[in-house]
């Protein structure tokens, strides 16, 4: 059987792109490719064969540093006389390395190596192992006698025992939602406006038009966040892009309405940001995260803001015990969407993902030796979907999923469960579907007092509760 070279060309858009080479054997013709690989990225390639089927039978080896390993998560399109392949690169250590791919028969014959690619794994200062994935571990048990939401999707498109309630249908493209202690849910929209829900239902009059917001670009309001004191002070903090640059203004609450603004942030992008994300961590102190403009080498530039993830106290100012007063906490991100903290072991998730960028859920560790936080381990989502919405379960509603990571998908619509491993709070033990994407695309996600999960689509807000019992 003859096997053909794959030669590896370039990095472009965060994949790693092939082209087709000879069948000769030693060292393929032409030059390798160079780039950087945060997570999530796939290697492609065209390789050449006699038949279409022939494809199907074929493994493919990669080797890192002359080290071999094999590729995960392989797709192809048969195809004569050249089939389009891509799979999923394992994890590798931070810092420079040589891969080059080689094909494998079913008989054993190995085909020789494609033209090295030089590559630079970015961990943001950690030298552990980074974990690619390309999918996220199936639930163990989907018997129908699993515990509520345990179990596979069942009817209206949501997991057993889980009941789903439309409570409006007149949003418009929502961007973040917060759950207030007194049972009223708050919802940003893109456009600048601030609506409130009271028992469930949408008021008509906005809680508040911003007047500055700015939306070029994918840009707008994009993220909320309440006060660590907020039933004593009543303040809202509001992320929002203006004709200026990005600014964190903050409200306070007042018989339904906003008022009382005051900016506390501000900072002036090349380009207007489209993904931003405000919450308030367990230290009390305001986390800002912050996209990279669409450029990943600004992730790299501790000098500037975008592509960071950033600690403020909630004045704006940057608190003491930030390294060299610098208010960057994490670096190397690409566009962070949402983020919350694991409670045991700790640790900090991060959902980015933002048009053309690659869906990824980062794993953050705090306590570096510089005092920031590192990046430990980045999941690639199912079939390249996008992570808007995260956080993990506390409430009392659903006990079964206590300590585990809700994350809604905005391209299928799905809303996953994660479990963590006990062990390992890095690694992602099973995954369960609660929503199965019917509802459409979601945009937010918030937890209530009482346990409920709320889900914002691009015109909807559910809210998720235990089915009643027989």
């Amino acid at each position: 059987m003859r096997l053909s070279r794959a030669l590896v060309a370039t990095l472009v858009s965060g994949l790693l792109a092939a082209c087709q080479g000879d069948s000769e054997p030693g060292p393929g013709p032409g030059p390798g490719g160079t780039g950087e690989l945060r997570g999530g990225e796939r290697l492609a390639w065209d390789q050449l064969v006699e038949d279409a089927a022939t494809v199907n039978s074929l493994r493919f080896r990669l080797w890192i540093d002359d080290l071999p390993d094999e590729m995960s998560g392989i797709s192809c399109e048969p195809a004569a006389p050249s089939s389009a392949c891509s799979g999923v690169l394992p994890g590798m250590s931070g810092g420079p390395h040589t891969l080059a791919l080689s094909a494998v028969a079913a008989d054993g014959t190995e085909g020789p190596r494609s033209t090295p690619l030089q590559v630079t794994v970015v961990a943001s200062g950690t030298g552990g192992r980074l974990i690619f994935h390309d999918g996220l571990p199936a639930l163990a048990d989907t018997s129908p006698a699993a515990t509520a939401g345990e179990a596979s999707t069942g009817g209206g498109g949501a997991a057993d025992g889980v009941d789903v309630q439309t409570l409006t249908d007149a949003l418009i493209e929502p961007t973040d939602i917060v759950a207030l202690p007194d049972g009223r849910v708050v919802v940003a929209e893109r456009r600048g406006v601030v609506r409130l829900l009271v028992d469930g239902v949408l008021r008509a009059e906005p809680m508040l038009t911003l007047d500055d917001v700015s939306t070029e670009g994918g840009s707008g309001l994009l993220s909320l966040a309440l006060d660590p004191d907020f039933p004593r002070n009543g303040l809202v903090y509001l992320g929002y892009t203006a004709e200026t640059g990005f600014r964190i203004a903050r409200h306070r609450i007042v018989d339904g309405r906003l008022g009382e603004r005051s900016i506390v942030f501000e900072t002036s992008p090349d380009r207007p940001y489209a993904a931003a994300v405000l919450r308030f961590g367990p230290d009390r102190q305001l986390y800002v995260g912050l996209d990279d403009e669409g450029d990943a080498s600004r992730g790299g530039d501790l000098g500037a803001v975008s592509g960071k993830l950033l600690r403020l106290n909630s004045d704006g100012s940057v608190p003491r015990d930030q390294p060299g007063f610098s208010p960057v906490y994490a670096a190397s991100l690409r566009a962070p969407r949402a983020l919350d903290w694991s409670v045991a072991p700790p640790g900090l998730w991060v959902a980015e993902g933002s048009g053309p960028v690659a869906g990824l859920l980062t794993v953050l560790q705090p306590g570096g030796a510089d005092r920031r936080a590192a990046i430990v381990a980045r999941y690639a989502m199912p079939d390249a979907d996008v992570p808007v919405a995260a956080a993990f379960y506390h409430g009392a509603a659903f006990q079964a999923w206590t300590g585990d990571l809700l994350v809604g998908l905005g391209v299928s619509g799905q809303l996953l469960r994660l479990r963590l491993d006990p062990a390992d709070g890095t690694r992602v033990s099973s995954t369960a579907i609660v929503l199965d994407g019917s509802a459409g695309p979601i945009r937010a996600l918030s937890l209530g007092v009482e346990g409920a999960v709320y889900v914002a689509g691009d015109h909807t807000l559910l809210r998720l509760t235990p089915s009643p019992g027989p």
